[in-house]
């Protein structure tokens, strides 16, 4: 987590300095949006499953070059949705560890284990985001 509010940091000092008209390009589109929120997520919550590395401080640098030559509203949509699906996984995450002990729990955790293998999966087998995730 501490990497990421790091590189929020430096995407949001980045942009702060740059000149006016660069921030008034156009803006992401809501697919870039989706990808970019993704792999921050994902860079957390993909460093704790087995046979995924990533390449955080690459991926954190490539990010702030390609958000710091639009708006400064694409940064805040980008964390917005970072954050949303960081909470996201975090209420599951609480949901399955409420289920008490037993089978129905351990089904819980393993399918719970496996969504989250599959989107660390998906973004290392991404065109883009490939060059940061990488299977072991």
């Amino acid at each position: 987590m501490k990497s990421i509010v790091i590189g929020a940091a430096a995407i949001m000092a980045t942009i702060s300095v740059l000149p006016a008209q660069a921030q008034e390009a156009a803006g992401l589109s809501e697919r870039q949006v989706e990808l970019y929120a993704e792999m921050l997520a994902m860079g957390l919550a993909c460093k704790e499953m087995s046979g995924i590395r990533i390449r955080e401080e690459a991926m954190h640098e490539w990010l702030t070059e390609e958000l710091a030559s639009g708006p400064e509203s694409d940064v805040d949509r980008v964390l917005e949705l970072r954050d949303s699906k960081l909470t996201d996984m975090q209420a599951r995450t609480a949901e399955v560890n409420a289920i008490p002990h037993g089978n129905r729990r351990d089904d819980a955790i393993n399918e719970h284990y496996a969504s989250s293998l599959q989107r660390c999966l998906r973004m290392s087998n991404h065109s883009l985001a490939g060059d940061f995730f990488t299977r072991l």
